[in-house]
């Protein structure tokens, strides 16, 4: 018998879930000020930081509790993971914490659209129905599609988890943001396996590390240049250390007309985004008459880059020859 209606969680980009329970208040925590299902006000912050160090830190043990878990995780967790990801970025987190745990992901949008769209892609209702959490961001906490999905499933134990991790995820600093709020959100769903997921976090953690070192390498002869971009791709150009001196959207797309930008634009490089730009970056390649590099928001897309870490060099290497032009063949100089 269902029992009651789905459970929704926000977690914020400190990591407190500001939703879910009854009113918008997580079960188990105090209302803090302000309406429901907003994050905590800035008179109640310090008491908001303290729920939040509890939660991260309680949902995932160390030392002798982590191997314990890893070694009771058979046992406890018999059924395989479940979960539904609201894009491949977070598809990707997911993968990387619960690699050889038996974890079933399906990742709900299409990482060649934006993930904001009316098409969920293949979502099986028998999935849906088993599934342990959904995770999605937090610009789709609101579509009526997710939440439509949670509740056609019937799936009354199925969690929404909102991953509200700010800027773009492109950027180390906010890949890690995401990385730690979802490892809190599987182990506090998945207690027996915190210990493989606070392993596998350190583990990804240290892997960002290496990719800023590596990514300021990649990007050293674009510092500085002017750049005429996307505004989905302009906060990652802009920690790349590129000079974005003109954003556009992606009207094209939308059926609007082509954007012309501001005569006189000192701009060298056209930088578009594959899933939102619809082709306005060509138009305005064309009109300044300088190269065009067209970047992705999204691992799976292209083919050369399933994963985060191969998303932002492949993003990098385009934008490098874009500018400079291809590297030469293997073995010529």
């Amino acid at each position: 018998m269902l029992s009651g209606p789905p459970d929704y969680t926000r977690v914020s980009a400190a990591g407190l879930p500001v939703g879910g329970g009854e009113g918008g208040v997580p079960r188990g925590l105090p209302a803090p000020a302000g309406r429901p299902g907003e994050p905590c006000p800035p008179a109640a912050a310090a008491s908001c930081a303290a729920v939040i160090l509890f939660l991260a830190f309680a949902a995932l043990p160390s030392g002798s509790a982590a191997a314990d878990a890893q070694g009771d995780r058979a046992e406890a967790d018999p059924v395989p993971v479940r979960v539904m990801a609201g894009s491949s970025l977070i598809a990707d987190i997911v993968m990387d914490l619960l690699v050889d745990e038996g974890a079933e992901i399906l990742t709900l949008a299409s990482p060649t659209v934006p993930p904001e769209g009316d098409d969920l892609g293949s979502a099986p209702p028998a999935f849906a129905a088993e599934a342990d959490l959904l995770l999605v961001h937090g610009f789709q906490a609101d579509q009526h599609l997710f939440r439509r999905l949670v509740r056609s499933s019937g799936n009354w134990s199925l969690r929404m988890i909102i991953i509200q991790a700010p800027g773009s995820w492109q950027i180390p600093e906010s890949q890690r943001m995401a990385s730690e709020l979802t490892a809190t959100a599987l182990a506090e769903a998945m207690p027996a396996r915190a210990g493989i997921v606070r392993t596998r976090l350190a583990r990804r953690l240290k892997a960002l590390e290496a990719l800023e070192s590596e990514a300021g390498i990649l990007a050293g002869s674009l510092r500085r240049c002017p750049v005429a971009a996307s505004e989905m791709q302009a906060g990652f150009l802009a920690w790349a250390g590129l000079d974005v001196v003109w954003s556009f959207g992606g009207t094209r797309s939308q059926g609007g007309p082509p954007q012309r930008p501001p005569a006189g634009l000192a701009a060298e490089l056209v930088a578009d985004d594959l899933q939102t730009g619809g082709g306005a970056g060509e138009d305005v390649s064309r009109e300044l008459g300088i190269p065009l590099a067209v970047l992705s928001s999204f691992p799976g897309t292209p083919e050369d880059s399933p994963d985060y870490f191969s998303l932002v060099r492949g993003n990098l290497r385009r934008l490098a020859e874009a500018r400079h032009g291809p590297p030469p063949p293997e073995g010529v100089r």
